[in-house]
């Protein structure tokens, strides 16, 4: 008599043997699953820690360039400090060089300020040089309006030194004009006078009424004409 339990299918396998690697093979299941779920767990793990290190990796990259721009910026600062510094210092040395100038000639020519007195003896060339630009802020900033030193500087350029503190900007850019006037100051502090030569005192008039109209280019092409017209007149030419 055949019992139900070692009957064999048609397969050649007993249900009590399919049952039993059933069994067996259900847990082995679960525990890969579980594995494939840990191993995805720590992969997971490992992900959000490499993502949150990439990302300081980047703040402090930011951060490192946001360092390097103020720092940067700092070093420009001190070096545009330091520019500014030494514009100033050679700024305030030039100034005073005017200064001295300026001194020198009203003593040697101006006596006690009376510019009628003149004298026509040579100077030293190197001392004397005129820079209407340089000696309208020397002027304007050391001395108040009522100062002998403005009726000198008015004698030296044909102009008053607000006048030309003002125009320092048409100087700079009519250098025909600036030339001019330049020359007839250098001329007048080279000879230790304290007048123009007459010649050059009518055209530097001329010039002088165009720039208070307002004429800045007409001013610069006449003093161009005057230049090239001069010849026994200019400086320089005895």
């Amino acid at each position: 008599m055949s019992n139900a339990s070692n009957s064999i299918d048609d397969d050649g396998t007993t249900p009590a043997v399919v049952n039993d690697g059933f069994k067996t093979f259900i847990p082995r299941l679960d525990k890969l699953i579980q594995d494939y779920r840990d191993e995805s767990s720590r992969y997971h793990d490992e992900q959000l820690k490499l993502d949150e290190a990439l990302e300081q990796l980047k703040r402090d990259e930011a951060l490192a360039r946001e360092q390097l721009k103020r720092d940067d910026a700092r070093e420009r600062l001190k070096l545009d400090e330091a520019r500014e510094q030494l514009k100033q210092h050679n700024f305030n040395a030039h100034i005073n060089e005017r200064a001295q100038i300026f001194r020198t000639w009203t003593k040697e020519s101006l006596g006690n300020g009376n510019p009628a007195e003149t004298h026509d003896s040579p100077g030293e060339t190197a001392l004397h040089s005129g820079d209407i630009i340089a000696d309208s802020w020397m002027v304007t900033l050391r001395f108040d309006e009522n100062a002998p030193q403005r009726k000198y500087f008015s004698v030296l350029y044909g102009l008053s030194a607000s006048e030309a503190y003002d125009m320092h900007q048409v100087f700079k850019y009519h250098l025909r004009l600036t030339g001019y006037l330049k020359g007839v100051a250098e001329d007048m502090l080279d000879r230790k006078s304290a007048l123009p030569r007459q010649t050059l005192q009518e055209k530097r008039q001329e010039l002088i009424k165009l720039l208070r109209e307002g004429k800045f280019r007409e001013a610069d092409s006449m003093a161009g004409r005057f230049i090239e017209e001069e010849v026994e007149d200019w400086p320089g030419s005895d």
